[in-house]
């Protein structure tokens, strides 16, 4: 639990309250956010220096493969960013139920008497479906689980991000296995050029062991917006409202809208 000290000194960078910047030092979920961006940064290094480019060159075909497979990179690399330096939707210290926070003040007297949900770690008020996360140490509004490839919880604040980053894995591994078939095919016939056997071969381990991995996280992603529960929520036999998808992209309805794709911050309409 933070201590009284660190609750007055905003840190820098941290999951305690009132940080600056939200980052997770947990040292495990770090080697695995840097291993996401190696991973990313490898297929793209591979896919266009390996694959791509003796293949088509710089001709139009050549360069319109390269734009958009480093364009899903970078998006991929923006998504894991955004889901690893936003605040999941942390309880903030000054959290009150809503009775207590717009009551009177003879009001606020008699409620406070009354006790309501708080947290036996953390001693804050505790929303409702807001669980505790032992690696962040706070308690989360909506928390899904604590992801270590984006070294952060996912919960309401970073829910897109976090979808995003895994569509984008999964379209990238696609990709990539797609253009390795169509450029080694001839090859079971034809003599090809062994420069970067072994690169290529390792993109398509990596890219076959994530496009599988992140397909089943799509698939119970899916389950988690449809239904409106988390994967604690199913855990522990709580139900909810669904929102559906405006409360994962925001926006004023469930029509699809380009900003769904981009890893830009949601908004509401007031």
């Amino acid at each position: 639990m933070p201590s009284l000290e660190q609750r007055k000194r905003p840190a820098a960078c941290g999951t305690g309250f009132n940080v600056r910047l939200w980052c997770n030092t947990d040292p495990c979920g770090i080697v695995c956010a840097v291993i996401s961006w190696f991973l990313v940064l490898y297929a793209e290094c591979t896919v266009v220096g390996v694959v791509v480019y003796p293949w088509m060159g710089l001709s139009p075909l050549g360069l319109l493969h390269i734009a958009i497979f480093t364009g899903l990179c970078f998006l991929a690399l923006v998504s894991h960013g955004k889901a690893m330096l936003t605040d999941p939707g942390a309880v903030p210290e000054s959290a009150l139920p809503l009775a207590l926070a717009h009551a009177s003040k003879d009001e606020i007297a008699r409620l406070e008497e009354q006790r309501y949900r708080t947290c036996r770690r953390c001693r804050q008020f505790k929303p409702g479906r807001a669980h505790h996360c032992s690696i962040c140490d706070r308690c989360v509004i909506k928390m899904d689980h604590h992801c270590p490839w984006v070294n952060n919880c996912v919960g309401l604040g970073n829910h897109k991000f976090f979808l995003l980053f895994i569509f984008y894995v999964f379209v990238l591994s696609a990709y990539a296995l797609t253009l390795v078939f169509f450029r080694y095919a001839k090859c079971i016939n034809e003599s090809c050029p062994t420069y970067g056997a072994i690169r290529v071969v390792c993109l398509i381990l990596e890219a076959v062991l994530f496009g599988l991995f992140t397909m089943c996280m799509m698939c119970d992603q899916y389950s988690v917006i449809t239904t409106g529960t988390t994967q604690i929520d199913r855990l522990k036999g709580e139900t909810a409202d669904n929102l559906g998808l405006r409360e994962v992209f925001g926006g004023s309805d469930c029509k699809f809208a380009l900003h769904w794709l981009l890893p830009v911050n949601i908004w509401f309409p007031m």
